[in-house]
């Protein structure tokens, strides 16, 4: 099953006669094998190699929406890396409803990041509208290669890699005559790079 446009989404079919997976968490009802990228990891690796470069108040900006999509595994692990700093340094997750600038300046303004975990392409040239500079004052790194504009680094989600692996979780089921829904469903976690 290809990913749904609404987050958490479900689909009543039945499901008897179907050896079934996932890609990503977009299904969410009923409990299917499923195949995504490890998002929880490549964030806490992100998180971990900003620090290494010297960067002391990491922030997160993103469409809520997205991380909903990921099973909320974004922000848990940005929470996660936050605890591993003081506090004056953690920077509050700005999960976004509708992309305003206005409310991204504010929070901007307010926490001063020196780094910013974005998907949001607008993301740099509102910075440097704020009279910033990237990479000096302030970094970026995209979440999604797809939308990262060119010069920026960003995490590969490995589109591919995860969709060969949900085919695998199909054919495993056909070679072992499984149908309908699995008793324990699997996920099978591919890593970013």
């Amino acid at each position: 099953l290809a990913p749904m446009p609404p987050p958490r989404g479900h689909l009543s079919l039945d499901w008897s006669q179907f050896a079934v997976a996932a890609i990503g968490y977009y299904l969410w009802r009923p409990a299917v094998h499923r195949a995504t990228v490890n998002q929880f990891e490549f964030t806490r690796d992100a998180f971990r190699r900003l620090t290494r470069l010297g960067h002391r108040r990491i922030g997160l900006a993103i469409h809520h929406i997205l991380n909903e999509r990921v099973n909320r595994q974004i922000s848990a692990a940005l929470m996660d890396c936050q605890l591993s700093v003081a506090g004056a340094r953690r920077v509050p997750p700005l999960l976004l409803r509708n992309w305003e600038e206005p409310v991204f300046r504010k929070w901007f303004e307010r926490h001063r990041p020196d780094a910013v975990l974005t998907h949001n392409p607008q993301v740099p040239r509102w910075i440097r509208s704020y009279g910033c500079s990237i990479p000096r004052d302030t970094s970026c790194v995209f979440l999604d290669c797809q939308t990262a504009p060119p010069g920026f680094t960003a995490i590969d989600n490995r589109g591919e890699a995860v969709g060969a692996a949900a085919v695998d979780l199909v054919i495993d089921q056909l070679h072992h005559n499984e149908l309908g829904l699995p008793e324990n469903p699997k996920v099978v976690m591919i890593p970013g790079k």
